[in-house]
């Protein structure tokens, strides 16, 4: 799905789908390099990019039971994270449309907007 400088972002499948759990078929997965790192001095921001995860996961409303789903909510939920001695691993809300980076960069360049509905 994409590469950054020290990630790679794949779309991943869930095979063992339980009717009982209203969980999705399909997830981003990214995968952080620990080499690329440690050798570019980015531990804090790895570790602010999950901690902010947790903060948003634990204020949004996709997580509030008993809450109906906020279609709108902007919130990119992360439903699990882990990490073995190469890689930390962020699994994700798969989201289709490319990065808000790339529509922003995008709307620059035609001289518009985002409206408040978009």
């Amino acid at each position: 799905l994409g590469k950054g400088a020290t990630s790679s972002v794949f779309s991943a499948e869930f095979k063992l789908q339980d009717p009982a759990l209203p969980l999705p078929k399909s997830y981003a997965l990214k995968v952080m390099d620990k080499t690329q790192i440690k050798q570019k001095n980015l531990q804090v921001r790895v570790q602010n990019e999950i901690e902010i995860q947790i903060f948003l996961n634990s204020s949004s409303s996709k997580f509030k039971k008993d809450q109906p789903l906020d279609l709108f909510d902007p919130t990119l939920v992360m439903y699990h994270c882990f990490e073995d001695e190469a890689n930390v691993y962020l699994l994700l809300e798969h989201c289709e449309g490319r990065e808000l980076f790339f529509h922003i960069q995008s709307l620059k360049a035609k001289k518009t907007r985002l409206s408040e509905q978009q």
